[in-house]
């Protein structure tokens, strides 16, 4: 019975010690699932383009977003957000599941793709295709939780993209209000007063007319005051704090409330009793 106890306590040290060198940092389950290896995003990506994926097996890595500004006549501004550590699974020996699980968010639904094939040099961990927060009821075709503003302003459209050396807009800031219209355009409005949006643009319904979309956030300046927004179809509805309620976007159908039909518009409308 005492060398029987002996082996077990010299078992139990030995795995102990196993997962202090091999598990470091790594939460012992995720759900019931098993426990996640550990790798680089380089090894990760060897493992996906060499065919040794284990299917079924999780893996887990070091993730952090790059930004770039590409065809800009202006040089490229390339940030990376914070790392947080990503969890995938291999569905084949070269393939992983699209959705990923995040240690940092784990409310999050996040779409990922590892990119073997990219020509781009800035995308060093793969990329996030897509990332819902739940909580906020927000859904973004890229990591919004890393997409940063640039420096500079101008009338050329490519300033819209929203890169530069300061924090997410989103951060430290409170969501007052988000809306999603039926043209696949998200608005948020913040508790600093600002109002942002981003998807289809193809009745002018960010306030802009230079593009038919954005992939970023754009701040809507053509409001101010604003008590509640609501969106619907192509068309953003505002309501100040005056109590007059304007409308951009999408009127074909007399949307703007004016006795018009004017088809687009990214000049604010005041809707007319």
């Amino acid at each position: 019975m005492e060398l029987i106890i002996k082996l077990l306590l010299t078992l139990v040290t030995s795995l102990l010690l196993y997962c202090n060198v091999a598990c470091a940092d790594v939460p012992l389950v995720y759900g019931n699932t098993a426990l996640p290896l550990n790798v680089s995003y380089a090894t990760l990506s060897l493992l996906a383009s060499s065919s040794k994926l284990i299917p079924g097996q999780l893996y887990r890595f070091p993730f952090q977003t790059t930004n770039t500004l590409d065809n800009h006549p202006k040089p490229p501004v390339i940030n990376t957000g914070s790392v947080e550590y990503l969890v995938v699974t291999a569905i084949t020996s070269s393939a992983l599941r699209a959705q990923a699980y995040s240690e940092s968010y784990p409310n999050d639904y996040i779409e990922y793709a590892i990119n073997n094939n990219t020509t781009d040099t800035n995308v060093l961990y793969g990329v996030i295709t897509r990332r819902i927060d739940p909580v906020n009821n927000l859904d973004f075709p890229f990591d919004f939780r890393n997409i940063k503003r640039r420096l500079w302003n101008g009338s050329d459209p490519g300033d819209r993209y929203q890169f530069n050396q300061r924090n997410s807009i989103f951060q430290g800031r409170t969501i007052v209000k988000a809306t999603r219209g039926g043209g696949a355009t998200q608005y948020v409005l913040l508790d600093d007063g600002t109002l942002w949006g981003w998807g289809a643009n193809d009745f002018f319904e960010l306030g802009f007319e230079t593009a038919t979309y954005s992939a970023f956030p754009v701040q809507i300046t053509r409001f101010a005051d604003i008590a509640d927004i609501q969106a619907g179809g192509e068309v953003l509805v505002v309501l100040k704090t005056d109590g007059t309620v304007w409308v951009i976007g999408h009127g074909g159908a007399g949307e703007h409330g004016d006795g018009t039909t004017i088809e687009k518009s990214a000049i604010p409308i005041q809707v007319k009793a």
